[in-house]
């Protein structure tokens, strides 16, 4: 299982508020309730004020992480450090979530792509010859053996056999195909020696198209979150503008810090 660290990040907050919570709470114990504190700051924190800053650098963007840091800063500042911690909690809880959902994207990708053969056999002249996948082109003819990956898509020139298509099809029952019928990269010849005349190079072919699509879904933004984009910025910026404002004309009225922040 690959290690994933906004996982162990957000699992080290909740942790953190969970220890702080029970210290308060149950035990009564400023000894426990101070270090998960500290530990859900720093795990839910740091990371959220760095890509808060990174965000401000490179794209002069004052994202919803500044707005989730700086509130957890001006919960700790008023003694409402708990609180605090509740918010970046829930805050990297979100982000989990979404990279998470984001991964699986990314690994549908990696899983295509892993059952790209890199080899085929192709067939020459002066007899059938290993060559690599990406050197095929149109009008090539490759040779099938049993159990052996279709390394492109392209038509049955002779033979027959079953073919499972479930990485493309999603379709678990063998289908049986003979000559003149299509075959598609990466799907698996399970009996019969097949040969196969290629119909599109590697870079055309059924698998790269799904690849192509995922990877640009995953990149293209929809117009709900563009618009998510958009607003996140300004409001963020209307709500520090805003609290700013508030606690200097709390501060001009006399109000004690504490209570102008809160």
């Amino acid at each position: 299982m690959r290690f994933d660290p906004g996982l162990a990040l957000t699992a080290a907050t909740v942790a953190g508020l969970g220890l702080a919570a029970l210290g308060r709470w149950a035990l009564d114990s400023a000894m426990i309730e101070g270090p998960g504190l500290a530990l859900a700051y720093l795990a839910g924190g740091v990371p959220a004020a760095l890509t808060a800053l990174r965000e401000l650098r490179t794209r002069r963007i004052l994202d919803i992480d500044l707005l989730m840091v700086t509130a957890a800063l001006a919960a700790l500042a008023v003694g409402a450090a708990l609180e605090g911690a509740v918010l970046l909690a829930l805050f990297s809880i979100s982000n989990t979530l979404e990279d998470r959902a984001m991964g699986r994207a990314r690994r549908a990708v990696e899983a295509l792509m892993a059952l790209r053969p890199e080899t085929a056999f192709l067939v020459t002249a002066d007899g059938v010859v290993e060559v690599p996948v990406a050197t095929l082109s149109a009008g090539d003819t490759v040779v099938l053996r049993p159990g052996a990956r279709v390394p492109v898509d392209g038509v049955i020139a002779s033979g027959d056999g079953s073919l499972d298509e479930s990485t493309i099809t999603g379709e678990s029952m063998p289908v049986h195909k003979a000559a003149g019928a299509p075959v598609f990269e990466a799907t698996v010849n399970l009996n019969g020696v097949l040969q196969v005349t290629v119909t599109r190079a590697m870079a055309d072919s059924t698998v790269a198209r799904m690849i192509a699509l995922v990877t640009e879904a995953q990149a293209a933004k929809a117009p709900s979150e563009r618009f998510s984009d958009w607003f996140g910025q300004r409001y963020t910026l209307l709500v520090l503008i805003g609290a700013g404002l508030a606690l200097a004309g709390f501060l001009a009225l006399g109000w004690g810090w504490n209570d102008a922040l809160y």
